[in-house]
């Protein structure tokens, strides 16, 4: 039996880390059902209950982990945005040297899969990258602008694909979009810097998105506990004129898709499931990667004041506008799962 270590940002509670791993898995285990997965969390407990028929090991567990990469035949560095230090220097640091521990200790094949390069600001960060990230067997990236960002620091390119997010190939039990009334807008929020303080000017947009196109709204926190304070002060703040949809399981999150007409969101990974399950969706202009994937679909990401005017298009042209996606999601869903075959072609060489 194959076995696989895969190390990313999970046990955090971010759901949008959460659904990478899950199609992950999912793309994994349709080449191969039997395939033995173990993933390095911060909550080994709650990945396995998130995970069902996988294994975890803490990140604090090294002596779990080495044991972990001695008995796999692939380590999968992934997805998402790991290597940038936007957040610290100890993410590129940490993500890049279990790869390295990886490769150079226990001579394993290494996958970095699907990922979002960058922002690197730093020197040291761009050091590591450059000296480092050559050594891998494969890197798959998610979007150009990592490429272009791995060129300046001239890691070479024989090893380096660019596919798709793996959530874009993600299965869904219930993808028909299908027109409720009132209309059903859902909203997902990320705390910022200003962090509570952009309460009241979030309750005047969403006041104004209600009474302009007599919506309901609903809103989801990606991640514990930042986006639930904020979700939750709005929702006090307008006094039961928003709704407010909590998860605890990744069904959760698929009822609330099937509740919603169109979505306004600052998270990627929320806007991606909006194009898997035919919604319309309005990017709003917070982080680079939001643009880049906009983009893929003709659309461009809107700063919060234009967010009432900008959903007048989505709100007349729901139906066509799904179709628009629809379309260009079928090859983009491809690119996703070719992440997948190509982990199994390393699995393959590291067995010969």
């Amino acid at each position: 039996m194959s076995k696989v270590l895969i190390s990313g940002y999970y046990g955090y509670d971010n759901l949008g880390d959460e659904l990478i791993l899950k199609a992950i898995i999912e793309h994994l285990r349709s080449l191969d059902p039997a395939l033995d997965i173990t993933v390095i969390s911060s909550n080994p407990w709650r990945t396995v209950n998130l995970h069902p028929a996988i294994e975890a090991v803490s990140r604090k567990n090294v002596f779990g982990i080495f044991k972990a990469l001695r008995q796999c035949r692939l380590f999968i560095s992934g997805g998402g945005g790991l290597l940038q230090d936007t957040t610290g220097q100890g993410s590129v640091l940490y993500y890049l040297g279990w790869g390295i521990i990886a490769k150079k200790i226990f001579r394993k094949k290494v996958m970095l899969y699907a990922q979002g390069i960058g922002p690197l600001h730093k020197g040291l960060s761009r050091f590591l990258v450059n000296a480092w990230i050559g050594k891998m067997d494969l890197i798959t990236l998610r979007e150009d602008k990592s490429l272009q960002l791995l060129r300046e620091l001239r890691v070479p390119e024989t090893m380096i694909k660019i596919t798709a997010d793996p959530v874009l190939g993600i299965t869904l039990k219930n993808c028909n979009p299908v027109a409720k009334h009132p209309l059903c807008i859902g909203v997902v929020l990320r705390q910022d810097q200003d962090k509570l303080r952009s309460v009241p000017r979030w309750c005047e947009i969403l006041n104004s998105v209600k009474n302009t196109y007599n919506a309901r709204i609903l809103l989801l926190p990606f991640q514990d506990p930042n986006d639930v304070n904020l979700s939750r002060a709005i929702k006090e703040s307008m006094k039961g004129k928003v709704d407010l949809k909590n998860w605890d399981t990744l069904e959760d999150i698929f009822t609330f898709y099937e509740n919603v007409d169109i979505l306004i969101s600052m998270r990627l990974h929320a806007l991606i499931l909006a194009a898997v399950y035919g919604k319309p969706m309005l990017g709003i202009n917070y982080d680079p990667k939001i643009d880049s994937f906009l983009r893929l679909f003709g659309q461009q990401a809107v700063t919060s004041d234009k967010i009432v005017q900008k959903l007048e298009d989505l709100v007349v042209r729901q139906k066509n506008i799904a179709t628009e996606q629809n379309a260009v999601l079928l090859k983009l869903q491809e690119y996703a799962r070719e992440n997948a075959r190509l982990a199994m072609n390393l699995i393959k060489e590291q067995g010969q």
